[in-house]
């Protein structure tokens, strides 16, 4: 069955629900890709069968265990132990946070070696959440459910999408509820509920996700109620303009490299081969890069010609065909984006730190601007008062002061210490000010 149409359907109680420890996106994989298998006329939970290659494909970004089985048992026994919290109301009717229940989504995860298949059963009492759903739900595509490399891109997709469907663009979140809602537990020293960490480690990550596998774009903004911490996190969605579905088919996920669907060496590429090297069989140079063309794209084959063009050693392309094929078994051109990859890494490093520094500075900026602006309020106060009943308010300063304070009050008041006489003015200007309004 084409897969590329196939929807997961999920109540919105489910799609809040807080995970109490973070997920293998494998696993959640298997949630969705039973969720699919759902049919409207179903009235009670079948026994579904999960295909082993959509969970543990390999071209998967985690590495392919040797065998299935010890990857199936690793993923089951999450889904087993695995707890979701749903809220409830209170008793009086109202949302303190503080009621819930609490399911597994599984009551049963079978798998015999050699059939290809898990089998599973979701709990009985997930029944209203995922059974004959009419309104309060979320509609959700198994192929981006799948496409999507990470837990928390999965679980803040979800929680997006849901609001995004209903034509609502912008939702707010209490830190912690999403850091909750994502399985993001409190740790040591790493913890990534540290705004500063959640953002680097899981939003940022999240947000390339969304542009690379999804139909949706975001962005973002954190603010404080209070204080200087965040205590909100805001998104506002819009669609992906440059999404295209893709063709996935039961027992498929897709591919986070690129795999272009050409068959055909293009001419430029061809250009760059002696003719002699192109056309001889025996050289195998056309034939290779047709193996490699299928294997792995059109970069690729381009990234190897060039590579043997450009060495130096006149042996080594003698044999263009030859050269070509080793430098593809000793994986030059993975090499190649490993470290393009890191490179980009360190740079989104160094410009995330940068615009971290910026926000704080930001932060401190407004902080000073709005003390200096208190302080000038207040400066501009003692001045007034001291134009228009100065001995009056030198005299009830000279009488509450303590000595220390006394002695620069007795001064001269001279541009050279007017800073330390102005700030003992400051400090009695509200007792005096009070003082005047109860004589009167």
């Amino acid at each position: 069955m084409d897969s590329r149409n196939s929807i997961v359907k999920k109540h919105n109680t489910l799609i809040e629900a807080q995970y109490t420890k973070k997920m293998d996106v494998r696993a959640v994989r298997i949630i969705a890709l039973t969720a699919a298998k759902i049919t409207r006329k179903d009235k009670d939970f079948q026994t579904y069968h999960v295909p082993v290659k959509s969970i543990t494909s390999s071209s998967d970004i985690y590495k392919r265990a040797e065998n299935d089985h010890l990857v199936i048992e690793n993923i089951t026994e999450q889904l087993m132990s695995n707890v979701i919290r749903l809220p409830k109301k209170d008793i009086d009717g109202s949302f303190s946070g503080n009621s819930f229940v609490k399911y597994q989504y599984f009551s049963k995860c079978e798998y015999i070696v050699g059939s290809g298949y898990l089998e599973v059963q979701f709990h009985p009492d997930l029944k209203p959440l995922f059974l004959n759903l009419k309104d309060n739900f979320t509609k959700l595509s198994l192929e981006i459910l799948c496409s999507l490399p990470s837990t928390y891109s999965y679980r803040l997709y979800e929680l997006l999408k849901q609001y995004a469907q209903g034509g609502i663009n912008t939702r707010v979140f209490k830190l912690k509820e999403l850091q909750d809602m994502l399985g993001v537990k409190p740790g040591k020293k790493s913890s990534f509920r540290k705004y500063g960490k959640f953002k680097e480690k899981v939003i940022m990550p999240a947000q390339r996700n969304f542009q690379k596998y999804t139909d949706l774009l975001f962005e973002f903004k954190g603010w404080a109620d209070y204080g200087r911490a965040y205590t909100h996190i805001e998104f506002t969605m819009q669609k992906n303009k440059k999404y295209i579905q893709g063709n996935l088919f039961e027992g498929e996920t897709s591919d986070p490299r690129p795999t272009p669907p050409s068959v055909k060496i293009s001419e430029e590429i061809i250009k760059l081969i002696p003719e002699e090297q192109w056309e001889n069989k025996k050289i195998g140079c056309k034939q290779v890069c047709s193996e490699i063309l299928k294997d792995q794209g059109e970069d690729a084959v381009t990234f190897y010609v060039k590579y043997t063009k450009e060495l130096d050693n006149k042996e080594k392309r003698a044999s263009w065909g030859k050269t070509i094929r080793i430098a593809w078994q000793n994986k030059l051109y993975e090499a190649h984006l490993q470290e393009i990859e890191a490179q980009e890494k360190k740079q989104q490093k160094i410009e995330e730190s940068l615009q971290l520094e910026k926000e704080e500075q930001e932060i401190k900026d407004n902080i000073t601007n709005e003390e200096l602006k208190k302080s000038e309020e207040l400066n501009t106060l003692v001045e007034q008062i001291l134009e228009s009943d100065g001995d009056k308010f030198k005299e009830f300063v000279e009488n509450q002061v303590n000595e220390n304070e006394s002695k620069y009050i007795r001064k001269r008041y001279s541009q050279k210490n007017a800073g330390t006489v102005q700030n003992v003015y400051r400090k009695y200007l509200n007792i005096f000010l009070q003082s005047e309004l109860i004589d009167n």
